[in-house]
């Protein structure tokens, strides 16, 4: 008897519960996208306050998105970032999507943080730079890279 009851729930959760798993992730999906469509609309602001939606967005439901425009292009949005106050200037510091992973960002950095940061400046006024290596502590700087001491005053990092 124990058997016959037993198989009937193995041969019921395997027929039902993944449909239904899947139906109630997709459901919520939809829920979220929709929220955060309302969201973007609202906060017409800039491309930081996108940028964070977006990092928001991808952090709580476990999902890469990307935006297009009305020629459907895509926009190329870095949800990720780390913004740094160094001697006198603030500098930001995109987190690039591809080509790093969640190693190579020191856990549990937080705003009011020190960081160092070694990597290349991708304007002619040194305010965004290109990482190569983010660290808490000095170490050696490879040849060619510029080093970058500071403060972390707004951040938006992946969670997974």
């Amino acid at each position: 008897m124990i058997l016959i009851v037993f198989s009937l729930v193995m041969v019921a959760e395997g027929l039902f519960f993944e449909r239904f798993y899947r139906t109630s992730k997709i459901h919520a999906l939809q829920r979220n996208m929709n929220q955060f469509a309302l969201q973007l609309k609202e906060n017409e602001a800039g491309e930081r306050q996108t940028a964070r939606l977006l990092g928001h967005f991808m952090n709580e439901n476990d999902a890469s998105i990307s935006m297009l425009n009305e020629r459907f292009a895509r926009l190329h949005i870095n949800p990720y970032f780390l913004e740094m106050q160094a001697d006198d200037k603030m500098i930001t510091i995109p987190l690039p999507m591809e080509g790093m992973t969640l190693e190579d960002i020191p856990q549990g950095i937080k705003v009011g943080d020190m960081l160092v940061v070694d990597g290349i400046f991708m304007d002619e006024e040194d305010t965004i730079m290109q990482p190569v290596v983010l660290q808490q502590t000095d170490s050696e700087t490879e040849e060619g890279l510029v080093r970058v001491r500071g403060t972390v005053t707004d951040l938006m990092l992946p969670e997974k």
